[in-house]
Order: structure tokens, then C-alpha cells, then sequence
């Protein structure tokens, strides 16, 4: 792709070198030269900016890799999260169902204490 783009640069400079040459007068060689070295500080100008745009390409895709892998993996640590998140209400709800059926049981036993107590109490008071 680059070198398609330098490519076409080239001939472009060449393109309008021709297209110069063909409407001025015959140059002298002095002239020719100067305008050849022109052309060609141009052609390199427009091959380092070619290069420079690749290396920030290449850069920019790098970057783009690495986001896509961060995005990845905190996808990943989501889900995780999520998993852990819903064991933890299901332990919490198992928990809280044993926590009811305890107190339930500790009224029942404090209920049949007092019933024992109030029943002592009674034949403790009871004339004899």
C-alpha cells in the first residue's frame, strides 16, 4: 500500500517534470541538474513522510491491539465478578434460610421454656 503511494508520488513528480520540460525551452545542463535535484529532495521529503505516516500507523494498530486485549480481559473480569456476585446472594439466601429456621426453632424452645417455667411457678405456688 506504502509503496503503491510512493509510487504514484514518483510519477507524479515525473508526471510534472515532463509536463515542465515540455512547455519550457531546451534547459541547460546546469539547469536540468538543479531542477533533477529539486525533483528528487521532493521525492525523498514525500518518502520520509510516507515512512513517518507508516510507523504511526503501525503505532495506532499496536494501541488498538492493546485496548481490544484490555477491553477483552475486563469483559472477562466482569463475568467473573458477575459469577462471584451471584454465588454470594445464593450462599447469602442459604444462609439467611438457615438463619430463619434457627430463630424459628429458638422460639419454639423458648416458648416450651416458659410454658415449662410458668408450669413450675404454678405448682410451686399451688396450695399443698
Amino acid at each position: 500500500m506504502t509503496r503503491l503511494l510512493v509510487l504514484g508520488v514518483l510519477v507524479f513528480i515525473a508526471l510534472a517534470a515532463f509536463a515542465q520540460t515540455a512547455e519550457t525551452p531546451i534547459l541547460t545542463v546546469e539547469q536540468a541538474q538543479q531542477r533533477a535535484h529539486y525533483a528528487r529532495e521532493q521525492m525523498t521529503g514525500a518518502e520520509r513522510k510516507v515512512r513517518a505516516a507508516e510507523k504511526k500507523e503501525k503505532a495506532a494498530y499496536k494501541e488498538l491491539e492493546a485496548a481490544q486485549k484490555r477491553m477483552e480481559d475486563a469483559q472477562r473480569a466482569y463475568e467473573e465478578a458477575k459469577v462471584h456476585a451471584e454465588q454470594a446472594t445464593q450462599a447469602s439466601r442459604a444462609v439467611q434460610a438457615e438463619f430463619d429456621q434457627a430463630r424459628a426453632r429458638h422460639q419454639l424452645e423458648y416458648q416450651n421454656l416458659k410454658r415449662a417455667h410458668d408450669a413450675a411457678e404454678a405448682a410451686r405456688n399451688a396450695p399443698r
